[in-house]
């Protein structure tokens, strides 16, 4: 949002400076400051004369107008000797002197002289101070030069309206209750306001303001920043300087840093810090300034907008914890202690810095712990039994968790409340877990009674705090001794059942297995004829039935091999004789193939060389068949132009007829002309005056306008050039009378020389008509030609295509045929292979006893 008020800021003032060019080039303008200069000498340099009133009168309903509609507070002319000769307001300041007057050294006076110094084109302006014809109100000015013929005659200047800026700058769209943007500026070395303020009233237009914030803007810096403000409350304030040539001015928003920073989700009841911590089960949240200011808490207690650096609650832990994160710039804990604001009750905090890309602190956020969440997890009863729990003791030996066997007197409050003696926990088992070490033992717990023990340190932070798990001794032995009678019984069951079977099970299996061996070894000297004689019903039983079947199958299977051999044998030697076949077949195919494709490769070449004398062929007849086009085409227009020609001719001719008989009427005419320049005259008048008004308007509509007042401008210009026509009209009047006789006679003779123009044009068309019939012919005869052409190269380029085709296959063949060759000798080589396989095959059978 700021953003955009800056940007219309600036728009504003480039619009009051474009306006003021844009009128200090009008003639009225021009013509009113000469007027208006004359009658205040002509009354001896005095105001509200007859004199000058009428010449107001002239002028003033057109400028109170112009103020209006541009916005303006006031509008002055000043001649260039200083005198201010009109103000639409008409204040005091109407027709004093700004070089020799009271007016000297107020804004418009310092204006005045700046504007004197500056080129014709420039723009002087003033900052807002104190101008006394306002009733001492802070005024700017902005002025420029108005020139007569490249001659300073004065100067145009507007008074720069305060509503319009307050109106932009103090729009309230996406601001809450403390926020609101202001204008600073800086004149002549003091720092001010430059627009009102709406929260923190009483600071308007000119009154004193200073900053770091506003310093870095001034310099051309942007950015935001975290302060605490001038009513104690933590702020949070953007900077931005304000590009208007010639002054020094900075946009500033602030308001209260808890007001922007906590956001409100829409449909929501509770912002989102309150719905944090109800979420995650936190006590409280809090946001801190690095100045120690307590500037936002989820709950508000005492603590809220106090100082935890120096304020009531320095001495707390939050407050030293405070000034810890402030010192370090890292994460940090606060250990339980006793909180004023929350009622004297056990607290903890953490802390996060949050830091800036210029590594310095904008705040802090901090949590206060909360106990239920920690009791929550350590009061998990799965396994304690009923004397058991576990609990955490912090360094001075009090409880950072409430105990479940002693919820009154080893409570986190009772131990904070009491002593270490009586609501504490010093023992073995704590004094080694605050140490760093970790075990299990049976110790005296604080109750005095013997206890298991286990422990460990927890690491929180920079803080040590002891994890104790513990359970009465006798509750842990009781089911011990059970467990050790149950398995003492069980076992010696278990041993008498497990000797009985094992006796059975070892006679079932070492008779089968005794066969078994005799059989394996049978098989192991190639004697196939034996069978293993068991028929148990279990699982040897089945091993057998399988040994049995397998040594059968073998049997059989090495008898069709032996089948087999000569089958393999009188197959290789069959294979060898293909193979040879194979092998001569081959070499005969190459050499035809290769004899093939030298016919294709020749063929391919001569097809390219045709191809491209057609393609050179069609391109001439194609740029014979476009001249021969463009030919017709420029006679076809020649034509043209001649029937035109023709026609204009007769025209002509019929047209200077008419005009000597509109020349004798043009001399009757002038006499009645002398009437009408008077009524010209006054309408010239009145087309200047709606001309500014259209001026005036183009302005106003900004960059659409502009075109619309170059127009407007032009119109003026015309109007103040018919007025100065008007006078000499009636003078040239009499001389047009006297030169129509002679303008019939000379007319007559251009009749004659159109006429004998009208026949030679008439001759060239006839002629230019047979050409164009001559050239539409051979343009469609070469038109036709290079279809032909291009017909003809298609279908060579199509055989050179085929031609190169037939040789990639011709090379295919070759190259089949040398993998055909190749696998008749591989197959020649496997052939012997499988002879010397059969051989050794037959060996290894003869072996075998079947």
């Amino acid at each position: 949002m700021q953003g955009l008020k800056k940007s219309q800021i600036e728009k504003k003032f480039n619009d009051f400076n474009a306006e003021l060019h844009l009128l200090k080039n009008d003639r009225f303008v021009v013509e009113a400051i000469d007027q208006l200069y004359m009658a205040f000498k002509e009354d001896g340099g005095k105001i509200n004369t007859p004199i000058w009133q009428a010449m107001v009168a002239k002028y003033d309903e057109r400028f109170r107008d112009i103020t209006e509609k541009f916005g303006w507070q006031d509008l002055f002319l000043v001649h260039a000797e200083g005198d201010i000769i009109y103000t639409a307001a008409g204040k005091s300041d109407l027709g004093m002197n700004l070089s020799n007057s009271t007016l000297k050294n107020s804004g418009l006076g310092k204006l005045f002289r700046m504007a004197q110094k500056m080129d014709a084109n420039g723009t002087a302006i003033v900052d807002f101070e104190p101008y006394a014809p306002s009733n001492g109100d802070y005024a700017a000015f902005m002025m420029v030069q108005v020139q007569k013929v490249d001659a300073l005659i004065g100067y145009i200047a507007l008074q720069i309206p305060t509503d319009i800026i307050n109106d932009i700058i103090q729009r309230r769209d996406g601001l809450g209750k403390t926020s609101e943007t202001y204008l600073v500026g800086q004149w002549e070395g003091k720092s001010s306001y430059r627009s009102d303020r709406v929260v923190k009233l009483g600071n308007n237009i000119g009154k004193k303001k200073t900053g770091s914030s506003i310093e870095l803007a001034y310099s051309g810096e942007s950015g935001s920043r975290v302060k605490v403000g001038s009513t104690g409350k933590v702020e949070v304030e953007s900077y931005a300087p304000v590009e208007i040539n010639g002054l020094k001015w900075a946009m500033i928003t602030s308001g209260s840093l808890s007001e922007v920073i906590v956001p409100k989700m829409k449909g929501k009841e509770k912002d989102f810090y309150t719905q944090y911590i109800e979420q995650y089960g936190y006590y409280d949240l809090f946001l801190i300034h690095p100045s120690g200011e307590v500037f936002y808490s989820v709950t508000r207690e005492a603590d809220f907008q106090t100082n935890m650096v120096d304020g009531k609650y320095a001495d707390s832990n939050l407050g030293e914890l405070t000034r810890q994160v402030l010192k370090t710039k890292q994460f940090g804990l606060a250990d339980f202690k006793p909180y004023e604001p929350s009622n004297g009750a056990p607290a903890s905090f953490i802390a996060q810095p949050s830091i800036n890309e210029r590594n310095e602190i904008d705040m802090i956020i901090a949590l206060q712990l909360p106990l239920e969440g920690i009791n929550t997890i350590m009061q998990l009863r799965e396994g304690m039994g009923k004397s058991g729990e576990s609990y955490l003791v912090g360094p001075d030996k009090l409880m950072r968790s409430d105990s479940f066997l002693d919820q009154a007197g080893h409570s986190v409050a009772a131990s904070f409340a009491g002593s270490v003696e009586q609501n504490g926990v010093d023992t073995v088992a704590s004094r080694r877990a605050l140490a760093g070490e970790s075990g299990a033992e049976v110790i005296t717990d604080y109750n005095g009674n013997p206890v298991l023990s286990s422990y460990t340190p927890v690491k929180v932070g920079d803080i040590t705090w002891a994890l104790l798990a513990e359970i009465d001794e006798a509750e842990v032995k009781a089911p011990i001794k059970a467990i050790v009678m149950s398995i003492t019984l069980v076992a010696c069951v278990i041993a008498v059942l497990v000797a009985a079977l094992a006796l059975f099970v070892a006679r079932q299996i070492a008779l089968p297995l005794e066969k078994g061996v005799v059989f394996a070894k049978n098989l192991s000297g190639k004697d196939l004829t034996q069978k293993l004689d068991i028929d148990q019903q279990d699982e040897i039983g089945d091993l057998a039935q399988a040994l049995n079947q397998m040594a059968g199958n073998l049997s059989s299977m090495i008898k069709d091999i032996d089948g087999g051999v000569a089958t393999l044998s009188s197959s290789s030697t069959e294979m060898a004789a293909i193979a040879d076949q194979m092998a001569a077949g081959s070499e005969t195919t190459v050499e035809k193939s290769n004899t093939v494709a030298s016919a294709a490769e020749e063929m391919n070449s001569n097809m390219t060389s045709v191809a491209a004398a057609m393609e050179q062929a069609a391109t001439n007849v194609g740029t014979v068949a476009s001249g021969a086009e463009q030919m017709s085409s420029s006679i076809a227009e020649i034509a043209e132009n001649a029937a035109r020609a023709k026609e204009s001719a007769g025209n002509a001719v019929q047209r200077t007829d008419q005009a000597s008989a509109q020349i004798n009427e043009l001399g009757q005419a002038a006499e009645e002309i002398g009437v009408v320049s008077e009524t010209i005259k006054s309408i010239s008048d009145k087309t200047n005056l709606l001309a500014l008004n259209a001026t005036i308007e183009a302005a106003r509509a900004g960059e659409a306008g502009k075109g619309f007042a170059v127009v407007a401008n032009e119109i003026k210009e015309l109007a103040q050039q018919t007025a100065d026509a008007t006078g000499d009209i009636a003078q040239k009047l009499q001389g047009i009378q006297k030169s129509t006789g002679s303008t019939v006679n000379e007319i007559d003779e251009v009749g004659k020389a159109i006429k004998l123009v009208d026949e030679v044009v008439s001759a060239i068309a006839a002629a230019v008509e047979e050409q164009n019939t001559a050239t539409k012919d051979i343009s469609d005869n070469v038109g036709q030609a290079s279809l032909g052409l291009q017909e003809i190269n298609e279908n060579v380029n199509q055989s050179s295509e085929a031609a190169g085709q037939v040789a990639q296959e011709i090379t295919e063949v070759n190259e089949a045929a040398g993998e055909m060759s190749n696998s008749s000798a591989q197959v020649q080589q496997s052939a012997g292979e499988l002879s010397k396989l059969s051989e050794q095959l037959k060996e290894l059978i003869g072996q075998f006893k079947l």
